[in-house]
């Protein structure tokens, strides 16, 4: 049914893992396309031994426009030959973000992640800091969406939700996000950090990718990379509640100007109503 649209909007790639031959055929059918990105799916295919080593550049080439959530895929865009290339971040509904923490909040700091099963790997390279302070009692660690997680002994698991994510990340006093310095991490578009500060907490981030751009130019938390770097980075945002409230409102301030849906959405339809 695809030629049946005015425009198709299309997340990625049409069929994952097949070859581009399959897309085209479909994709001719398109009035008009505009093709997605928000993770560097191009290095799926990076390797010389896919026979459709450069699919994604075909798709790219094909699309009347290309939206992209950070720098780095923007400029993978402009190399590939787009035509047009929009900056669409990724955004949140900040009401969703709104609840009240249901905990008593005289006890250790929360700190907590959230996330996926295969996106869990990356707390390993903070799993030592965060022990350190378990173990000092200053800290609670929550994880979210990482099933049957045990990196860090005494965290807490906490099975995602789409009805109950903005609650539970409320529930944090400050939210992390470490990643690897390698060329996925660099090209994903800092989705955990726009949640965190839509719930008004402060931030920790790996100092990779687009993190950078929204932790520096929002100044609500900090950037670390080695492990005494996060302990001190922690510490800081666990020994003054002010501070954490002062960073956790200039974040959410930062969210509802670049991230959030009222922002974002009229953009993006502007660019589906001049095709």
């Amino acid at each position: 049914t695809i030629g049946s649209y005015d425009v198709v909007w299309l997340e990625g790639e049409l069929c994952p893992w097949l070859p581009i031959q399959l897309e085209s055929i479909l994709l001719a059918q398109a009035k008009k396309l505009v093709i997605d990105y928000d993770d560097p799916l191009f290095l799926r295919y990076s390797l010389g031994f896919w026979p459709w080593k450069g699919k994604i550049e075909t798709l790219v080439r094909r699309a009347d426009i290309v939206t992209a959530a950070n720098p780095v895929l923007i400029e993978y865009a402009k190399e590939a030959g787009a035509r047009r290339v929009e900056f669409i971040p990724t955004v949140v509904h900040c009401p969703r973000y709104d609840a009240v923490a249901k905990r008593n909040c005289r006890g250790p700091v929360v700190v907590g992640w959230v996330g996926t099963p295969q996106t869990a790997s990356y707390i390993d390279r903070v799993a030592p800091a965060i022990v350190q302070l378990i173990n000092e009692g200053l800290v609670e660690f929550r994880v979210v969406g990482a099933d049957n997680f045990s990196a860090v002994p005494g965290s807490i698991n906490i099975r995602w939700s789409e009805a109950t994510e903005g609650e539970e990340i409320c529930d944090f006093d400050i939210g992390i996000m470490p990643l690897e310095d390698d060329a996925w991490s660099k090209g994903k578009s800092g989705f955990k950090l726009i949640q965190y500060m839509a719930a008004r907490r402060p931030v920790v981030a790996s100092p990779v990718g687009f993190n950078v751009n929204i932790v520096n130019e929002s100044g609500a938390g900090f950037l670390a990379s080695t492990p005494r770097e996060w302990i001190d980075a922690l510490r800081v945002l666990i020994g003054s509640a002010e501070l954490r409230r002062k960073m956790g409102e200039e974040g959410r301030a930062y969210v509802e100007r670049k991230f959030s849906l009222d922002v974002v959405a009229p953009r993006l339809v502007r660019l589906f109503l001049e095709l």
